[in-house]
């Protein structure tokens, strides 16, 4: 999906002197990442090691965007006035422990249009559509302290656990 992204560089540990330590902290030396290499490093840890390849669906063209939609169908996409403002993404389980189980994986309302209903459309159809793929029993992750939690709680959500992130 980036053709012109680079690859990052992550100096050899054995390689590092007392200063480079200092300076990779502050984001200098020889360390060299994009901003999208980050969130996909970021990701894979909130994810237990489980890499995500990065797709761009949302972006100025709402055609182009729709036709991916059309393509990969477990993604859903709230339009107002021909602008996105919400979508959501539904799949099989990524947790080996949980393969009986479909997963909500993104649910994303800009925050101007939260409270209008647009969210809980975009969950239900996303439930719907498990349901559809043969999932009687869903799940999804969301982080400790977001406000979210409250969200799914009003749809019969329940905590099965709790995960602190260093």
């Amino acid at each position: 999906d980036f053709p012109e992204e680079i690859e990052g560089n992550l100096p050899r540990i054995e390689k590092l002197g007392p200063w480079d330590t200092s300076n990779l902290s502050i984001g200098q030396g020889e360390l060299l990442v994009t901003p999208l290499q980050i969130c996909q490093m970021t990701a894979a840890v909130a994810n237990g090691g489980y890499l995500v390849m990065p797709k761009v669906i949302l972006n100025d063209s709402v055609e182009k965007t729709k036709k991916f939609i059309m393509e990969h169908p477990n993604y859903l996409v709230a339009l107002v006035d021909d602008k996105i403002v919400g979508i959501c993404e539904y799949e099989k389980s990524i947790d080996n422990k949980m393969l009986d189980y479909g997963r909500v994986g993104a649910l994303y309302v800009l925050k101007k249009y939260q409270g209008y209903g647009i969210g809980k459309e975009l969950f239900k159809k996303a439930v719907n559509g498990l349901i559809n793929m043969g999932y009687n029993k869903m799940y999804l992750e969301c982080m400790s302290g977001n406000n979210t939690i409250n969200f799914y709680k009003k749809y019969d959500g329940i905590t099965q656990g709790v995960i602190d992130f260093p």
